[in-house]
């Protein structure tokens, strides 16, 4: 896989920003990714029966995106401006939701994460492009951080039963935003959890019979309401 940078910022007011950023990174032959935009279409329920879409494409599940990118990115670039700010600081908005994986990376090596701010007066790619630039080449040698999936083995010693009979669940059960792991619905009948710290990914389950454990195994990440504890597993 080519090696790339990923960016987290506040999409109403700097996705030009971040294009013109990210522009400026792919004309240096720097791999960039971000967010760009998930619109919803429309599909008969046939697709979503037999799992004939792009769970990705899915708007509920922009997180997992977010997070599934951060697998083998080997850096990232925050964007702060007003707006992201507040993001970055109100519970529940994106930005903060995105903090618990940033963190994660920042971990590993302080040197991946680089934040960058943006005066909304202007958008000063030329004052930055050095700095960003000399970032982004001496980021995107290192080693990619490492986020283990799950097979479908080890998940099911993870996921506990709900106890529940009856069809699948529609709507599904969704995670609050404190909770440690974000749910995506992948087809009618499967689901998938991903560490909102870690991007943990585990295998598919059945989303009215199973539920995803109460931290994540690899890193023990419980979300912002709970406690993280040091985790061996998958290490």
């Amino acid at each position: 896989m080519t090696a790339y940078i990923a960016i987290s910022y506040h999409y109403d007011s700097d996705i030009e920003f971040v294009r013109e950023l990210a522009s400026l990174l792919q004309d240096r032959g720097i791999g960039c990714w971000y967010l760009d935009t998930v619109t919803k279409r429309r599909r008969p329920w046939q697709d979503y029966a037999g799992g004939n879409f792009d769970w990705r494409e899915e708007p509920q599940n922009w997180q997992a995106t977010f997070l599934e990118h951060l697998l083998s990115a080997r850096g990232i670039i925050v964007v702060f401006s007003p707006q992201a700010k507040i993001s970055h600081e109100t519970e529940g908005r994106g930005m903060w939701r995105e903090r618990p994986a940033i963190g994660f990376i920042r971990d590993d090596d302080p040197r991946r994460v680089l934040e960058v701010e943006r005066n909304h007066k202007d958008l000063p790619i030329d004052k930055l492009s050095v700095k960003v630039l000399q970032w982004a080449q001496m980021v995107i040698t290192l080693p990619p951080v490492n986020r283990l999936a799950m097979n479908g083995q080890v998940a099911a010693t993870f996921n506990t039963p709900t106890g529940e009979t009856g069809p699948v669940q529609l709507p599904e059960r969704k995670t609050s935003h404190h909770d440690w792991c974000e749910i995506v619905r992948l087809d009618l009948y499967d689901g998938q959890w991903h560490c909102r710290r870690c991007g943990l990914q585990s295998w598919n389950y059945i989303l009215a019979l199973e539920n995803p454990p109460v931290r994540c195994p690899r890193c023990g990440y419980a979300g912002e309401a709970g406690q993280s504890t040091p985790s061996s597993a998958g290490q």
